[in-house]
Parts: structure tokens; C-alpha cells; sequence
């Protein structure tokens, strides 16, 4: 019993002064240089969509790889965001949605945590209730060497997961580190307990093994892959 899992994510980025545009207007402000890069741009993006259609889910550790390797300054770092969304009429909807990201990292130490919270009615009636929260602590050993523990803790009720816990720890290895290409291979291993809806609670180990790609496709877009492999033990 094991779960190979794909996950796939495309970033722009557009830097212009000491504000960020919004993302549309990112996305009118990047134009190709060329037309070998505009055909290069199309390709990966085209590459993209392909293997995004056949990912599977997520099954445990959720991905955050976009999260940490973004460029971190030392001290502390973190975003809120927040949404309040109403309807009346035909549709009487109400619901809210609220995410938090903190980052503290002071030499070769960095914490991570990751939390958000979603919740909706429809004419009364309760449609969306959700939890996700990722707790991670990262030792840089070396350059190309580090150790994590990581904590997580999820639910979905209307999508049959009641809870589902995870801690665990591993480490990884940096194999190369440029400014256009970046590969890491972790392993580990982590304690689940999952309740899903009519069915029994289950609690058992799995060993978490994956490997990171990340392509700087032009100075404004990043292409990152990541692969798991977590077989039970």
C-alpha cells in the first residue's frame, strides 16, 4: 500500500519598485523578451497542464515546497488574509475564509506554520467547514544538508475526512543549487491517524520519501514539481 503523488505549481512573480502589482497586472506586465522565449514559455506551460491532469491528490503531507523555498529574510515574516462573502436572493449564501502563513528563521534554524479556516452556509444549512494547519522546523546543517520535524492536522467533513494527524521528521539533501535549477531529495517518516466518515479510525506509519524540481523558467516564472512516495511500514 503505497501513494505516489504528483504535485505541480507554477509561479510568476513581477517586481517593479517597492509595491506589488496585483496579479493581473502581472500577468499583462510579463511579455517575452523573444519569440525562442515565448515558444520556451508556451512549451513549459503546455508541459504544465499535461501533468497537472494527471495528478493524483494528496493523500497526507500536504505540499509546501513553494512556501520554503521562497527567498526568506532572516527574523520574522508572515501573512493574514481574510474573506467575508454574502449572497440573497435565489441563492442565500453566506461564508467566510481566513488563511495564515509565519515564517521565523534566525541562523541555520526556521520555523514554519501554515493554518487556514473555511466555513459556508447555504440557505441556512451548513456546506463548507474545513481546518488545515502545518506546523514545520527545519535544522540547516550544512549548505546541501538539513533535518526537519513537522506536525498537521486537517479536516473536511464534507469530503467524507473527518480528521486526519500526522508528526513526523526527516531529512533532506540538496543535489543541486543554481539560480535556474534546484533538486532536493528528502526521506522520513511520520505517525497518521485518520477518521473518515462510516468507515474505522486508522493509525499507522509511513515513510515519506520525495524529490523536488524547481526550473526558473524566465526571471518572472518558476515551474516546481514535487513527487512523493509514501508507502506504509
Amino acid at each position: 500500500d503505497f501513494v505516489h503523488i504528483t504535485v505541480h505549481h507554477l509561479e510568476s512573480r513581477y517586481n517593479s519598485g517597492p509595491t506589488r502589482p496585483s496579479i493581473s497586472r502581472i500577468q499583462s506586465r510579463i511579455k517575452p523578451r523573444s519569440k525562442l522565449r515565448q515558444h520556451n514559455m508556451r512549451i513549459s506551460f503546455i508541459f504544465w497542464l499535461i501533468n497537472l491532469s494527471l495528478c493524483s491528490s494528496c493523500f497526507a503531507i500536504n505540499n509546501i515546497e513553494n512556501e520554503r523555498l521562497s527567498l526568506i529574510d532572516e527574523g520574522l515574516s508572515g501573512q493574514i488574509q481574510a474573506s467575508i462573502d454574502g449572497k440573497n436572493g435565489n441563492s442565500d449564501k453566506e461564508s467566510f475564509e481566513v488563511g495564515a502563513k509565519g515564517i521565523y528563521k534566525i541562523d541555520s534554524h526556521m520555523v514554519l506554520l501554515l493554518g487556514s479556516r473555511e466555513y459556508g452556509k447555504s440557505f441556512d444549512q451548513t456546506d463548507t467547514d474545513n481546518h488545515f494547519m502545518h506546523f514545520r522546523y527545519v535544522k540547516q546543517h550544512r549548505a546541501f544538508n538539513a533535518t526537519e520535524f513537522f506536525l498537521q492536522s486537517e479536516s473536511n467533513p464534507f469530503k467524507r475526512l473527518t480528521t486526519r494527524s500526522l508528526v513526523g521528521a526527516g531529512t533532506r539533501l540538496t543535489l543541486y543549487d543554481e539560480k535556474k535549477l534546484k533538486l532536493i531529495l528528502g526521506s522520513g517518516a511520520f505517525f497518521l491517524r485518520e477518521e473518515i466518515a462510516d468507515e474505522n479510525t486508522e493509525e499507522f506509519w509511513r515513510a515519506n520519501f520525495y524529490f523536488i524540481y524547481k526550473h526558473a523558467i524566465n526571471d518572472q516564472m518558476n515551474l516546481l514539481n514535487t513527487f512523493y512516495l509514501q508507502p506504509v511500514i
